[in-house]
């Protein structure tokens, strides 16, 4: 016992086995069993055995039951690795108490590229009762499953309950949302606006924008600060633009993607300097106070930059050319009216249909 004790609380100190829950079972049985063993009371009465006596019998069956599970964990993995296929991943997930939700993910996550009907639909039931199971990383595996279906409250369901068990974790806040601009952000390398992605925006912006309001207010919670892209962060303007104008026609949903590149108002303050991201003052001795903004371009053309008082009458007015695809360090005159916002805005270009 002194030596299972030792490897038992050794192995703790450098492994995470005292938070695993394949582990627990076996090592709160032997604390049991030698507390048992040596709890130093009297024989019990009417010359029963003592509990010690039944103790390595008990001991037996709790390894013996664990051996055959590790057995049938690595069964299970010989399997998969001799035949990678849905029909090994689904025999794997049945035989392996240790590694049945990694086979029925690995299922999932492959299954939604299949033309099979079945396949899909199994794969339905298995994301289903995946996405009850306490994870920190299969949400956005699962998010990307159901979007890919066009499932999309139970991929934001998905997404929530990923970024919620991630909180102070940028880099998760950041694939988070790489996810949501693979699957809603419609517009195109050359510029054009897929119109079958359009479809879903009406839907999924109003999701879109309250996952980016909840990452700010977790950013102030927290002490450290949680931070996206500029370039996510010009798509998110856009896409709060939708959701707070309620906006589903294809032909004005078209209009903003192709010609909005930036609007102040629905851009998220991520760094918390009480400025709209990606926007940052500065201040001059020949000029005084002013603003840049790092705009990271891919769509090239002539750009109006506007100000507007919050009663939408215009401050001011600029034109810059963006020739060649880059981030942008956009120097602008701080107006006089303390709620102005900006929006920076391009020439349309023509919608297209894409399989």
């Amino acid at each position: 016992f002194a030596a299972l004790l030792i490897a038992m609380f050794g192995g703790a100190l450098s492994d995470v086995g005292w938070s695993s829950g394949n582990y627990l079972p076996a090592a709160f049985t032997v604390l049991g069993l030698e507390a048992a063993l040596f709890d130093g009371g009297p024989a019990a009465a009417g010359g029963k055995k003592r509990l010690s006596c039944y103790a390595p019998f008990v001991i037996a069956a709790v390894f013996l039951a664990f051996g055959t599970a590790l057995a049938l964990n690595m069964s299970a993995a010989k399997t998969v690795e001799k035949n990678v296929s849905f029909a090994s991943l689904e025999k794997a997930a049945g035989r392996d108490a240790f590694e049945s939700n990694d086979y029925l993910y690995s299922y999932v996550i492959n299954a939604a590229g299949s033309d099979n009907e079945t396949i899909r639909q199994n794969a339905l039931e298995y994301a289903a009762e995946l996405s009850q199971k306490k994870s920190n990383t299969m949400g956005r595996g699962l998010a990307q499953f159901y979007f890919s279906l066009g499932k999309l409250d139970e991929g934001f369901a998905c997404l929530n309950d990923f970024t919620d068990r991630n909180r102070s974790r940028q880099e998760s806040w950041r694939s988070a949302f790489d996810v949501l601009q693979t699957y809603f952000d419609p517009v195109m390398e050359d510029g054009s606006v897929n119109l079958q992605v359009l479809e879903y925006i009406p839907e999924a912006a109003p999701q879109i924008a309250a996952l980016a309001k909840k990452m700010e207010q977790v950013g102030k919670e927290q002490l450290d600060t949680l931070t996206l892209s500029d370039e996510t962060i010009m798509w998110l303007t856009r896409i709060g633009c939708i959701a707070d104008k309620g906006i589903s026609g294809a032909e004005e949903l078209a209009d903003i993607f192709s010609t909005l590149a930036y609007d102040s108002r629905y851009a998220p303050d991520f760094n918390e300097d009480d400025l709209p991201d990606p926007m940052i003052e500065r201040t001059s001795e020949e000029s005084g106070a002013y603003f840049v903004v790092y705009l990271p371009m891919s769509a090239l053309g002539e750009y109006s930059v506007d100000w507007y008082s919050e009663a939408g009458e215009s401050l001011s007015s600029t034109a810059w050319m963006v020739d060649e695809a880059k981030t942008y360090s956009a120097s602008i005159e701080k107006p006089s009216s303390s709620n102005s916002y900006l929006i920076i805005r391009k020439q349309s270009i023509e919608s297209k249909e894409v399989d």
